[in-house]
């Protein structure tokens, strides 16, 4: 059974996530959203029964997740398959490799790439 604090994580996580940037731990690199000013692109919803859905620059996807402590895995993504603009495609090919999750100050940081690079997200109300 996962600690308070865990808990309180995962409630934390279903919400609704708007996508800000792509983020290296090694040399603190940031890459913003291109476009950072669409308001129906990069939206992703994480929903208590274990799916989740939204959108990228031009294409919808859905799927289901397992959490595991702090490790997340996304599982049977799939997509539309809309030629993407900006950020687009290196967003969607990012959420397929998602491995860990943290919520630090109203800010999630999906991790792929070992934990070296993440997805950064503010909450979208």
């Amino acid at each position: 059974m996962g600690s308070c604090e865990d808990k309180i994580s995962v409630i934390d996580l279903y919400h609704t996530w708007r996508f800000q940037e792509f983020g290296n731990t090694n040399d603190n690199y940031f890459e913003k959203a291109n476009p950072s000013d669409c308001d129906k692109c990069y939206v992703l919803i994480f929903s208590e029964d274990g799916t989740l859905s939204g959108h990228s620059t031009t294409n919808s996807f859905s799927g289901e997740y397992t959490i595991d402590g702090k490790d997340i895995k996304i599982i049977n993504f799939i997509r539309t398959k809309i030629y993407e603009s900006g950020s687009g495609e290196k967003y969607l090919e990012k959420m397929n490799q998602i491995q860990h999750y943290e919520i630090i100050d109203n800010k999630l940081k999906l991790y792929y790439n070992q934990r070296q690079n993440y997805l950064l997200f503010n909450p979208l109300n």
